[in-house]
């Protein structure tokens, strides 16, 4: 009789337990800030790569799209991971039943499951839905891992920059703005995102040569680093899109070494006019 009545109370205990271990995490779940971003055993991305705002159950994600500026999704909160909700036009789309949709617009599921708490976020399986007729279609499923890692506020953009001194060595004339075989400094009065400091969305970059200088709008620039784990070395990358009266000059520089300069092609369209180099202040 006492051996049963103390497996009841311990049941008891275990339920209110699990209960109240259940209502602690949720209330307790707070995904705000900075994060990195890391695949396993491939590369992580540096600090502020990522900001998440979380509101009750619903984050929204701002990350870099590199040249292209930054991306905001707004995911709802899991039990076993993050749920996304948007509409797509989708054509010539085939699910995984082996079913063709008509080409239209259509309600789009995308579930990230996985572990979440406050410092990481460790998805194991991508699952994304289209909603036809009422009716839950699967179109993809993958089981590629992918991390998200609490993070520390980044470095502001200008005073990253200003560690660098930043050259275009162009090969191929564009208009008059650049010449071939000329080479220009270039300077940077940058305003940092708010949200996200590491980038900036408003800015002005000079080219000067000589007696000429020239400014420009940008459209985007951003810095970051990626450990890649086949080396450990942290590589360093500054991207950035001008705004050249109309036409985008795209470069993207990066560090080969940890005694290099960052290097990268400079791009107008999709013709290559020249080298970018930043090279570090020592």
């Amino acid at each position: 009789m006492k051996k049963k009545i103390f497996i009841l109370i311990l049941a008891v205990i275990i339920f209110i337990f699990s209960g109240c271990v259940i209502n602690i995490n949720k209330k307790q779940l707070d995904l705000n800030g900075y994060w990195k971003y890391s695949v396993p055993g491939a590369y992580e991305y540096s600090d502020g790569f990522i900001i998440i705002d979380q509101k009750d159950d619903v984050c929204t994600f701002i990350s870099s799209i590199g040249n292209y500026g930054l991306r905001q999704s707004e995911y709802k909160i899991l039990e076993n991971g993050l749920e996304i909700e948007q509409e797509d036009y989708l054509e010539g789309v085939q699910l995984l039943s082996g079913e063709i949709l008509p080409d239209g617009t259509y309600t789009v599921l995308e579930q990230k499951l996985g572990i979440i708490d406050n410092f990481k976020i460790d998805i194991f399986q991508n699952l994304v839905y289209v909603i036809d007729e009422e009716e839950l279609k699967l179109l993809k499923k993958d089981s590629n891992r992918k991390t998200h890692l609490k993070g520390f506020e980044p470095e502001n953009i200008d005073k990253y920059l200003s560690n660098y001194e930043a050259s275009f060595h162009c090969t191929k004339d564009y208009e008059n703005i650049f010449k071939s075989g000329e080479e220009y400094k270039i300077y940077f009065d940058l305003n940092a995102y708010e949200e996200l400091p590491s980038c900036s969305l408003d800015g002005t970059v000079t080219f000067a040569n000589g007696d000429q200088n020239q400014s420009f709008n940008i459209n985007f620039m951003e810095w970051y680093s990626l450990i890649v784990y086949n080396d450990y070395y942290k590589h360093k990358y500054i991207s950035s899109s001008i705004d050249l009266n109309g036409e985008n000059f795209i470069f993207t520089c990066m560090t080969e070494t940890i005694f290099d300069p960052l290097y990268g092609m400079g791009f107008i369209g999709i013709e290559n006019h020249g080298l970018v180099k930043f090279t570090e202040i020592h």
